[in-house]
């Protein structure tokens, strides 16, 4: 599924024109200047509900929504980067680990000070998760929920493992503002594969 098509992500086309022009002052330019938030402290796993040695990769992303909403009541998932998920579709937390909200209404906005906490990331900790805040270089806009993936991350590592495509722990990513479709990026080996949210197929 193209992202910004048939509902959810960034609507205007297959990627929103306004993080094209913002990828063409290059990477180290995509984001303003990071800015440590200064949370409470970290969230823990325990405190995530989750196992913190063997999170399941589904679950993890969505669980920071409570905290996300906290910080905007307008946040919605924006991306996710696993080093390493098992065979069984749980996470080495002992691997980084980074996740992303978006406040679609904070990326919009044409202030500076205000798309400046537009995005919470999530950064692996020793003890869990910690929150920072980044922003967005120039206003981008009609960023819409993603759709809910019906190729869940557990049910493409049965694949891909049942396949002999992979045969331990792989880094899986996703990423809209490098991405055109909805899909799941597997490194298998240093090659970056996409898999379809909808059905785990090969995008080629």
């Amino acid at each position: 599924m193209p992202i910004g098509k048939r509902g959810g992500g960034v609507s205007g086309g297959r990627i929103v024109l306004g993080i094209v022009a913002v990828i063409a002052v290059g990477i180290g330019g995509y984001f303003v200047k990071s800015k440590v938030t200064k949370p409470k402290g970290v969230i823990t796993y325990a405190g995530l509900g989750v196992d913190k040695n063997a999170p399941s990769a589904d679950s993890l992303y969505k669980v920071v929504d409570k905290d996300a909403t906290r910080w905007m009541r307008d946040a919605t998932f924006w991306s996710l980067n696993f080093h390493a998920v098992r065979l069984d579709g749980t996470v080495d937390t002992s691997k980084p680990i980074n996740i992303a909200y978006v406040s679609p209404s904070n990326s919009a906005s044409a202030s500076k000070r205000t798309r400046s906490n537009s995005l919470r990331k999530y950064a692996s900790n020793p003890k869990g998760l910690k929150a920072s805040s980044l922003g967005w270089n120039a206003p981008v806009k009609d960023i819409e929920p993603h759709p809910q993936p019906q190729c869940t991350i557990k049910q493409l590592m049965n694949k891909l493992s049942a396949a002999g495509t992979i045969k331990g722990p792989v880094r899986v990513m996703f990423e809209p503002k490098l991405a055109s479709y909805y899909a799941w990026t597997v490194y298998v080996g240093d090659k970056p594969i996409s898999y379809s949210w909808q059905d785990c197929s090969r995008i080629e």
